[in-house]
């Protein structure tokens, strides 16, 4: 006789299986302490039962709710985005659910949608972007995190808050950048130009620091005339072009600190009549999906976005369970070179 599988408890799938009620626990939350063999024959009942267990008992007997909090900034950035896509597969694939909340930078509602999304019990948050990004954050936004991290976990993406229970996992910016840099100077590039969003933000300010000291290694002297910031947007790339294109003396190369400052840095060369690479070679950073597409190919940095998103919510699960976690783990980052930059 079938059992119908709302009826089926844990309780009944121990006695098919032969097996303590603890042993099929760990099979369904995918525990490594059970032999190989007894693994197969509690599965083999769970699949012939159908058995789905009861997320919500499950969550109130171990106060786990399985939905992390994840707070983005505006999703007009497709490197947020494809973090959001990767995160969001991952956890479906291990029965999460990820509760997004989306940061306005106008209107700075970080702590109000911090609050707001803590209420639905939410087992840990992941930031990416907005006020934690920034190189002075202010003293209530730090005084806010300091007292939710006390309750839960926080994961930075590519930025880090140095407070109890708070983790980071990022790319190793600086090190990628300095790659492409030295990539740009091995093409024979001595006046080399630099389009940034805003500054104040460690995504922005590092690669400044990064591009002044690579240059200097080189004995190349920084054109202050050359740097330009703005906002991380396409019509910011365009502008901040069209700013360079307009010089007497402009640079042969211009590099931008992510790609869709490139996109724009592009479109506003061939709107001004001039080609890229042949009249001006432009680089990114990030590797946004589009990239490798446009024409030209956009040479840039490419950043695991699976690895960043895969990570940032297992250290939640790890804290959540107990198991040791480290603070911050580094990625390494990889060179993509395309057609927009070309050897004089």
């Amino acid at each position: 006789m079938s059992l119908l599988k709302d009826h089926i408890t844990i309780y009944d799938i121990a006695r098919r299986a032969g097996v303590s009620i603890a042993t099929v626990s760990r099979v369904l939350t995918g525990k490594e302490n059970v032999k190989e063999e007894t693994r197969k024959k509690v599965q083999q009942v769970i699949d012939e039962c159908n058995y789905e267990p009861n997320l919500i008992a499950r969550a109130l007997c171990n106060r786990i709710s399985n939905t992390i909090g994840m707070l983005v900034e505006e999703l007009s950035n497709p490197f947020f985005v494809t973090i959001c896509n990767e995160a969001e597969v991952y956890c479906t694939n291990i029965g999460y659910t990820l509760l997004f909340g989306i940061i306005n930078s106008w209107l700075g509602n970080e702590t109000e949608l911090l609050h707001i999304i803590e209420k639905r019990q939410v087992d840990g948050f992941i930031f990416l972007g907005g006020k934690a990004n920034q190189i002075n954050p202010k003293k209530s936004f730090l005084d806010e995190i300091r007292k939710v991290s006390k309750r839960l976990p926080i994961v930075f993406i590519n930025s880090k808050l140095d407070f109890a229970n708070c983790y980071t996992v990022r790319t190793d910016e600086r090190q990628a950048f300095a790659k492409i840099v030295n990539y740009v100077i091995s093409c024979k590039h001595k006046k080399i130009g630099l389009i940034t969003g805003e500054r104040g933000f460690v995504i922005t300010d590092e690669k400044i620091e990064v591009f002044k000291e690579v240059l200097a290694r080189h004995k190349m002297p920084v054109n202050e005339e050359w740097i330009v910031s703005g906002q991380y947007l396409i019509d910011s790339g365009a502008s901040s072009m069209q700013q360079l294109l307009d010089l007497k003396d402009r640079p042969t190369a211009v590099m931008c600190t992510n790609d869709t400052l490139a996109l724009g840095a592009i479109k506003q060369t061939f709107l001004a009549g001039l080609t890229v690479p042949d009249d001006v070679s432009v680089t990114g950073f990030d590797d946004i999906f589009i990239s490798k597409h446009f024409i030209p190919g956009i040479t840039t940095v490419k950043q695991d976005y699976h690895q960043l998103a895969e990570l940032a919510v297992k250290k939640i699960l790890s804290h959540v369970s107990g198991e040791h976690c480290p603070k911050e783990t580094t990625l390494d980052a990889e060179l993509m070179i395309r057609d927009s930059c070309k050897t004089l």
